[in-house]
């Protein structure tokens, strides 16, 4: 799994949910009325420094986890964010702890995921961890994050296939990343393969005028919402 670099972590440790980065959480709200998501026990996976657990805090999950692979993110947001239980994601462990979870949330964290084995490895312990109805809900970044040029986000190396390396270039922190590109298809296929039994699919676009200074936003999503039902 590609972990950040101390430099890495200090810069995204100051990001805010804005510009490009909005649309990865623009529809959440949307997804969890459409498809009923339960929200009495929720994990947030990949919770990095907390940014994406404050965004799905408002929406009152009765018992609220984040974990992380990263023990930094983890220590930062046991000290931060209150009424939130976190814990350390061991790649070795088949469920996470405190499982059973009603909903699992994976917010821009799988396209850290280097392998089909780890990506495989993570589906099923998401799907081993929720209740027999529970719901996985997935936002990564589409094909288009790595050729587009967006508001705060820039592609520089385009993937050729599912699970090719990429890099892009976030303006707001100037920084080049490199990030995993995992297509809908191949998340989907493994997913039915482990035991998931439906999937819904979104691909959230900016409003017009939403930015200062609009440019694929419009016309290509950067990220897609996959919500997959155990049950």
């Amino acid at each position: 799994m590609i972990k950040f670099t101390e430099t890495e972590s200090a810069a995204y440790q100051k990001s805010i949910i804005a510009e490009t980065g909005y649309l990865a959480f623009k529809d959440i709200g949307k997804v969890i009325t459409k498809n009923n998501i339960n929200l009495s026990k929720t994990l947030d996976l990949g919770c990095g420094f907390g940014r994406s657990t404050s965004y799905l805090k408002q929406f009152n999950p009765s018992q609220f986890f984040g974990s992380d692979i990263d023990e930094r993110c983890v220590c930062y947001c046991k000290k931060h964010i209150k009424d939130c239980s976190f814990f350390l994601n061991e790649p070795s462990a088949e469920l996470y702890k405190y499982q059973p979870f009603s909903s699992i949330f994976s917010v821009l964290m799988f396209f850290h995921l280097e392998t089909v084995y780890e990506l495989r490895r993570e589906l099923k312990k998401c799907f081993l961890s929720l209740n027999d109805n529970g719901q996985l809900v997935i936002v990564t970044g589409t094909h288009n994050l790595y050729t587009a040029n967006y508001t705060s986000v820039k592609g520089i190396s385009s993937p050729v296939k599912s699970g090719d390396k990429a890099i892009i270039y976030l303006k707001n922190i100037d920084k080049e990343v490199q990030d995993v590109y995992w297509s809908e298809e191949q998340i989907i296929e493994i997913a039915t393969e482990i035991g998931f039994k439906s999937y819904d699919l979104e691909y959230p676009l900016a409003e017009k005028g939403a930015f200062l200074d609009n440019l694929d936003e419009n016309v290509k999503p950067p990220y897609y919402i996959l919500t997959l039902c155990k049950g």
